[in-house]
């Protein structure tokens, strides 16, 4: 099974042009209704925990709804489907529930690296020697789990289409693509939202807003580049099969 970078990247960059005016409109579609999310949660200014969270997975919710219909219409050719835009489903709540679950996951895995990082750091460390232990420490646990998250990835697309893909079966398929797989999912988005970040200024409302507006355009090309890689392995993995004979 051959997975070539500039093959899946040309091919997410022709999905879009055939899919330009949807694409940019679901865009323009869920970036207003994120924007409204945070303008809520600014001028409700709550620092409930309970709250915060509620709108974090609200805006969570608006991104997977975003993924979900550009998988589709990529893998599945379901062009223009304003009824899936508007609609929330099984494919939607897999998603989600698996973005989450990857989150907490991550999050109580450096949460508790940290810790004992701390506790096994000499108490008498400068604090910029403590933050700097603490980067060297934890940066290769963050390449770890990016390189293992481009492994497994493939249950994104696999659910936004109604397939139920094991992280075993992503696992195989990306067996001795680990390293393009790094590339087209974790280093190339990292790399566009570095640069993105820098763009940010904290006191330009309008300009971070169109910052933001930019980012998730960038979620398109990002979804597209993924739904490729998993038509890619997927086919020619089915191709690898032998035919199976009815008896």
């Amino acid at each position: 099974m051959e997975l070539s970078i500039y093959t899946i990247i040309t091919q997410a960059i022709q999905s879009i042009k055939n899919n330009l005016g949807f694409f940019v409109a679901i865009t323009l579609l869920i970036f207003a209704m994120s924007a409204a999310v945070d303008f809520t949660y600014a001028y409700i200014e709550s620092e409930s925990r309970l709250i915060g969270f509620g709108y974090g997975l609200v805006g969570l919710a608006l991104y997977v709804k975003q993924a979900v219909v550009i998988h589709r219409s990529v893998i599945l050719d379901e062009t223009n489907r304003w009824d899936k835009v508007f609609s929330w489903g099984s494919p939607d709540n897999q998603f989600l529930l698996i973005c989450v679950g990857l989150w907490v996951l991550f999050a109580l895995s450096i949460g508790i690296l940290s810790g004992l990082a701390i506790a096994f750091l000499s108490e008498g460390s400068a604090a910029d020697n403590m933050e700097t232990s603490l980067y060297y420490l934890v940066l290769p646990l963050l390449l770890i789990s990016g390189f293992i998250f481009s492994r497994i990835c493939l249950i994104f697309p696999s659910r936004a289409v109604g397939e139920k893909m094991s992280l075993e079966e992503s696992f195989t398929l990306t067996k001795s693509k680990g390293f393009k797989m790094f590339m087209l999912i974790v280093l190339l988005p990292l790399a566009i939202n570095m640069l993105l970040g820098e763009l940010m200024i904290e006191d330009s409302l309008i300009y971070n807003l169109m910052i933001s507006l930019i980012a998730h355009l960038i979620v398109v090309f990002q979804v597209s580049v993924l739904s490729h890689a998993f038509i890619a392995l997927t086919k020619n993995h089915n191709k690898d099969q032998p035919d199976q004979v009815a008896i």
